[in-house]
């Protein structure tokens, strides 16, 4: 099976896993898996370990992630524009939704205060 890290899963994988819920310990464990960082998460990551922000033994410099990413056998999905289209069509979705539900809780609140 193939899967796609989030930076959380990234960081705690490379914090020995303590912090990784022991299903996910097993998905990145069996070698039978693709495991997928994007290249957005790890410039997310690369930008914390610059600001001191997360703290990984193995991970002096910004850098040093490239060295783990190779170790454990992961492989870098760089970001495609299409990517980032369906990901604005859903930060879209998601505002919409976000409005039509506030106007609904401002209607119900105005009716309620009246």
């Amino acid at each position: 099976m193939r899967y796609l890290l989030d930076t959380n899963i990234l960081v705690f994988h490379a914090q020995n896993g303590e912090n990784l819920d022991k299903d996910v310990a097993s998905i990145l464990d069996d070698y039978e898996n693709i495991i997928c960082v994007s290249s957005e998460v790890i410039k997310e990551t690369m930008h914390l370990i610059r600001y001191g922000k997360i703290d990984v033994k193995q991970w002096k410099k910004p850098n040093d992630i490239w060295k783990s990413i190779e170790e454990w056998g992961f492989n870098v999905d760089y970001v495609k524009e299409e990517h980032i289209k369906v990901e604005l069509e859903k930060q879209l979705r998601d505002a919409e939704m976000e409005k039509a539900i506030l106007k609904k809780a401002v209607g119900i609140f105005s009716r309620v205060s009246k």
